[in-house]
């Protein structure tokens, strides 16, 4: 039964994939047809109504966006209301799932509104800069949102306490030395702190550092826990994190630049003289969709071999290739992400591989272990033989 509920949720996982896929190719189209016939007459009409740059943009973008949610309106009722009921996922009414639903657009719409008044604000005071502004102001939101809040503002937002299991913290400070990291205490989470998936982090620097664990790994063994403190310490023996803020830093600037580059002709192209005509503003995001989409394959591609190397790390550490699959399984579970992926979601929406191809990896590790470790021993009997 439960790997019948188990293959169900991945069922579900991977049609929800599909539909993110079919919503990003609608949304490529709907951005072009527009740039090339209407955008340009709603752009006219909404100066009538005001020249005012910030309620033009704001009125602009919210027909924009009203008509994309009701075209896409169809894959979200197919992806996540009509599948939620056939796999038992959820079990709640329309209502409910269309108040969520508004709920979630408002909340999209209102940050997508701000960026892009940031965005316009740019373009209209500072036409041959714009773009290196703009992507300054990204990097900024980037680096904040991915480096510094979950890992040197959240663990101070945090409640925590010593972790009472003396032995296995001792456990957990002399791993942390192995991997050439000092910390001088490690601590338990307290309950109350609701996070998507079970963390380990960092709190502090030294010599006052501290390991901060999840409540749930209460649940873990102390072999488990292990294996989850030596992939963060992983990450930060190889400074993998800071490598991947400075690729998205990079990323984000190079499609700007690109952006700088030919938004212009582009814009010209589908027939607007100015460049911060808010007419032309679906030429601009199709230019960001297109540099985006290229460096997010390229991105993903690079954390996928990254988080490859913190697993072998992880194995020449601990080499408990058992207690590793059981956390990966776990990690699954918790996740909630498809285990299974096809090729393009694969390249487009995970920054790590599949927990079953990191599963078949360990399993291979310990074969080749467990070969090794036979020839081993018949070398021994042959040299002991007269």
């Amino acid at each position: 039964m439960r790997e019948e509920r188990k293959e169900m949720n991945n069922s579900y996982l991977r049609i929800k994939n599909r539909v993110l896929l079919a919503q990003g190719a609608v949304l490529f189209l709907y951005l072009f047809i527009m740039a090339y016939s209407f955008s340009l007459p709603l752009g006219e009409f909404i100066y009538q109504l005001s020249r005012n740059s910030v309620i033009a943009v704001s009125l602009y973008l919210f027909v924009l966006y009203v008509f994309y949610f009701l075209i896409s309106f169809g894959l979200n009722f197919y992806g996540e209301f009509l599948q939620a009921k056939k796999f038992q996922i959820k079990d709640e009414e329309f209502g409910e799932w269309a108040k969520d639903l508004l709920r979630r657009q408002g909340i999209i719409f209102i940050a997508l509104l701000f960026v892009v008044q940031v965005t316009y604000f740019f373009l209209e005071t500072q036409p041959k800069t714009w773009w290196l502004l703009n992507a300054a102001f990204w990097i900024v939101i980037i680096i904040f949102k991915n480096e510094i809040f979950p890992f040197y503002i959240l663990p101070l937002i945090l409640r925590y306490a010593p972790l009472s299991d003396e032995n296995l913290k001792s456990k957990i400070i002399a791993l942390a030395q192995k991997a050439g990291v000092t910390i001088q205490d490690v601590c338990r989470i307290k309950p109350g702190f609701h996070l998507r998936t079970p963390i380990v982090m960092f709190s502090g620097v030294n010599p006052n550092r501290k390991m901060l664990l999840d409540d749930i790994f209460c649940d873990y063994t102390q072999e488990e826990v292990g294996i989850a403190v030596l992939q963060e310490l992983a990450r930060n023996y190889y400074q993998h994190r800071w490598k991947l803020a400075g690729c998205r830093a990079l990323f984000t600037l190079l499609v700007f630049a690109g952006a700088g580059v030919m938004f212009k002709p582009a814009a010209r192209f589908f027939g607007f003289k100015l460049i911060f005509d808010i007419g032309a503003f679906p030429v601009l995001a199709l230019l960001f969709l297109c540099g985006a989409g290229i460096f997010i394959v390229i991105f993903n591609d690079l954390s996928r071999r990254f988080t490859r190397k913190e697993d072998d790390f992880v194995l020449s550490k601990s080499g408990q290739t058992e207690a590793f699959i059981s956390v990966l399984v776990r990690q699954a579970n918790e996740s909630n992400r498809d285990q299974n992926p096809g090729y393009l979601a694969e390249k487009l929406l995970f920054d790590k591989p599949s927990f079953s191809q990191r599963i078949l990896t360990i399993q291979d590790y310990a074969h080749n272990l467990q070969f090794k470790q036979g020839d081993n021993q018949e070398n021994k009997e042959d040299k002991s033989s007269p």
